[in-house]
Parts: C-alpha cells; structure tokens; sequence
C-alpha cells in the first residue's frame, strides 16, 4: 500500500524570531508611578525584548521588536536605530521599536525624568541597567535575522474585555466602559509544516494591572508566558495599542494581571485555532514602509509670574514638574514651540495595513485609522520608538483633564498641544500610507 505526505505549503515569505532576556540583576526604581518609596524587591516575571523579523522574496528585512519595558528616551531609540543601520542595512522605515508600557519594568534613563529625584547611587544603578539595554535590543534584531527561514503569515482580530476608557466618569467619579476598541489582532509566524513558531499580538490598555514592587510583565507578560505555554519553541510579542486613556479594570492585584493575561492569551489562542472568531487571513507580500513626522505645535505656555503662581500646595513631583519650566524661563533658554511627532505604515500585497505611532496615544486615533484603512485589516500599534508625551486627541483635548493638559509638565513641555494636532497626525498618516503603497 503506498502512502502519500501531505505537501508542504509553499511562502515567498522568510521570518525569524528571537527573545533576549532584559531582567534588571538588582534592585531597581520602578517606572510609571511618580508615588514609588523604594526600588524593586524581587522579580515574579523575566523580562524580555523579542524580535521578529521578515523578508519577502528579495526585499530588504524588516523587524518588529517588543519588549516589557515601559517607554524609550529619544536618544536609546536614535541609537538603536543607528546600529542596526549600520550593523543590518535596516532602514528606519523598517525597524520598530515598542515598549509594552510596563508600569513594572524598571526606570530607564531619560524617560520621564521628572518624576523623580534619584540619589547618585540610584541614578547609578539605573544608568547600568539602561546602558545594558543597546546590545541586548541589537543581539534580539540579528537574532531574529541569523533565524529568517520560509514561514506563512496569517493576520486576524479577537477582542478582550478588561480596558475601559479611564477618562469616562459617572457622576460619582467611576468609569464608563466606553470609547474603547477591545480588539485583539494577532499575527501568526508558522513554518511550512504548518507549526507556529511566532505570535505577534496587541491589545490597547495600560499595563497597570499589577503594583507589588516587583519585576514583572503585568498582564503583557503574563498572556506571553502562557501563550509560549501553548506553542512550544514559538515566540510571542505582545504589542500595546492606543492605551493612552485605557486602562484594566479592576486592578492593583496580582492575581488579576494572571487572569487578565490568560484572557489575552486565550484570545489570541482562539484566533490562531479558529474557534468562536472571524477566520485568519494569510499575508501576503510585498511588505512597504514609509517614515514620516508630523510638527506638532504647542499652545502659548504660561509666564514666570503663571508658573510660580503653580507651586504652593503642589506635590513634590508637580513641583519638580513646574520648576523645571521656572528654571529654563530663568536661564533663558527658549521654550519649545513645536515637536516633530514621529510616524510609520506597514502595507502588505494582501491589502493588510501596520499604523506605528510613538509615544502614549489615546484611543481615538486607533478607532480613526482602522474604520479609515479596513477594521479588521488596520493594526494601529502605539507606544512604538521614542516617548515624548502623551498623544491626544481634539476630543481629549476640547474635555481637558490629564492626557491632554496636565500630563504635558510631566514629559517636560511647557503647555498643551495646538487643537490641528489630530489633524497634523491625520494628513501625516495619509501621505504615509500613499508612499507606502504595495507597488
């Protein structure tokens, strides 16, 4: 009796994959919460930077890379950037950069750095960690490259339900679970054998979920422990949304970031083995990228007598917040008055869209470019590249509130952004996607 094997399937895509580990060796400062009184005191997760890259027939390498941190400063992006230039011929339209927004992850250098007011020796300790992080993020790129073999893509969108729009208030002060985008795109990286071997995923919400002063991936890195689990060998990236103005809810448990990311992962489970969700789509290529920037223009800031009329009654990190802007009026430096806003758009042949944004975008702009693009072809991915600010929307703007005024002292720009910003980001988007187009 002959027997016939079942054919291999056939890709002109090749993909690579890498994990590297990033957890702090010591006790750390932990970001994203300018309350913090003492650094980390054990790690109940590892954290990574992962990278997946991918070459379609003879078109240059293009990498996604994750990690568990919270943000990256302007110059850790620029450096990154130029090494892989240098070292991979990647062009900067090719390589993102995302950060998983990890509340957390440990503090890294230039990110936000007015939240605190480190001794030397914590800035030290901080400073090692930060300056170990370029050759871990470039080890995960030519990782991910020395592993590129023939793979199929597929691209397809679950949801989850624990991000509610933190914005939205009742009378009595609690959340509206409205204007969110509770999607869950997944893009699945398997061999020609058809085994998984890649899980790139998103959802848009702050990692906030966990704040027990440890090392740990919150719900991120709970849903990428679980999902490497269920594929043996395979790589899973988790990948934030526009989680600007999201956030889980209930949280400030542990136990509720293991079940958030088991939710996740059971998402994206259930997206790559098609049960209960809109069937996957294979990806084909080429794959085109363009990069831009947008000016963003702020309104007129305060004056001196404004600024100081700013600091009785204040907390110590609003008052290092406000007299970081006293201090540059008194020294005579100009204040800044527009900020290139940086941008990039991945368009596959098959008709799928990546919209990059950096920094803390709010949801709106999520919303926006996929009903623009295709809703369930649009993958917007946020905290991508280098951390400026908050992103607001004119919504966000016209309501006020902390992502779109109050939160600007904290990144260390003097006033809001101008009510075109939306518009500037809209039209700077749009021609992106034109020269990005599949020729």
């Amino acid at each position: 009796m002959s027997t016939t094997s079942k054919p291999k399937a056939q890709s002109d895509w090749q993909a690579g994959l890498s994990s590297v580990d990033i957890t702090p060796a010591e006790p750390i400062w932990q970001a994203g919460w300018g309350n913090r009184t003492q650094p980390s005191i054990g790690v109940t997760t590892r954290l990574f930077a992962k990278a997946l890259a991918l070459k379609y027939q003879n078109d240059p390498v293009s990498i996604l890379l994750s990690s568990d941190l919270m943000a990256y400063s302007v110059e850790f992006v620029d450096e990154v950037v130029a090494t892989a230039k240098k070292r991979f011929g990647i062009d900067r339209a090719r390589l993102i950069l995302c950060a998983s927004h990890n509340h957390s992850a440990p503090v890294t250098t230039n990110v936000l750095p007015l939240y605190y007011d480190f001794n030397p020796q914590q800035m030290e300790v901080i400073k090692r960690y930060s300056d170990s992080l370029h050759d871990k993020f470039v080890d995960a790129i030519g990782r991910a490259i020395e592993e590129l073999a023939p793979a199929t893509l597929e691209f397809g969108n679950n949801m989850a339900g624990f991000a509610i729009n933190r914005r939205r208030s009742r009378p009595d002060g609690r959340a509206w679970a409205n204007v969110v985008d509770q999607d869950v795109p997944v893009l699945c990286v398997r061999d020609l054998e058809g085994k998984v071997r890649g899980i790139a995923f998103g959802y848009a919400c702050h990692t906030t979920t966990v704040n027990d002063d440890t090392i740990n991936g919150d719900y991120a890195g709970f849903a990428q422990e679980e999902l490497e689990k269920l594929y043996p060998g395979a790589v899973a990236l988790f990948i934030n949304g526009c989680g600007g103005d999201q956030g889980p809810h209930p949280r400030f448990k542990t136990e509720l970031g293991r079940t958030y990311g088991h939710i996740l992962a059971t998402a994206v489970d259930d997206q790559i083995k098609q049960r209960m969700c809109l069937p996957s789509t294979p990806v084909n290529g080429p794959l085109n990228a363009a990069a831009g920037s947008a000016t963003l223009r702020f309104e007129k800031p305060p004056t001196l007598a404004e600024y100081e009329a700013m600091l009785p009654g204040r907390s110590e990190q609003y008052l290092r917040e406000v007299q970081h802007q006293i201090d540059l009026l008194k020294a005579g430096k100009p204040q800044i008055k527009e900020y290139p806003y940086s941008m990039q758009v991945w368009r596959f042949g098959s008709g799928q869209t990546f919209v990059i944004m950096s920094s803390e975008v709010v949801i709106d702009y999520q919303i926006k470019f996929k009903q623009k693009y295709g809703v369930d072809s649009t993958w917007v991915l946020a905290y991508a590249n280098e951390h400026i600010a908050y992103i607001p929307s004119l919504r966000v703007l016209e309501e006020g509130g902390y992502e779109g005024t109050r939160g600007m002292l904290e990144c260390g720009f003097p006033s809001p952004f101008t009510k075109d910003v939306e518009q500037s980001i809209t039209r700077t988007i749009e021609q992106l996607w034109e020269e990005a187009e599949p020729k």
